[in-house]
């Protein structure tokens, strides 16, 4: 389902896809209806993969909604694991 060189490292607790879920949602906010703030975005981003780490050699700031749902879709994915 999901590109296992990207997937989250271990077992992430529901309070930690819950914080997740919470940056994505500004995040979406944000892309929505403030497109041109790349510094909240980028600032957002580092925070969604601090929060859920990730396995990759280069991270994707999320900046459009195609990636933003695809990150919907992981932790969506997670919490029935």
């Amino acid at each position: 389902m999901y590109d296992y060189d990207i997937f989250p490292l271990g077992h992430l607790s529901l309070n930690q896809i819950n914080k997740g879920e919470n940056i994505l949602n500004i995040l979406e906010n944000i892309i929505i209806n403030y497109s041109n703030n790349s510094e909240k975005i980028l600032n957002l981003s580092n925070d969604f993969y601090t929060n859920i780490p990730h396995i990759s050699k280069k991270l994707k700031i999320i900046d459009n909604i195609e990636i933003l749902n695809d990150k919907k879709k992981l932790l969506n994915y997670m919490k029935t694991l």
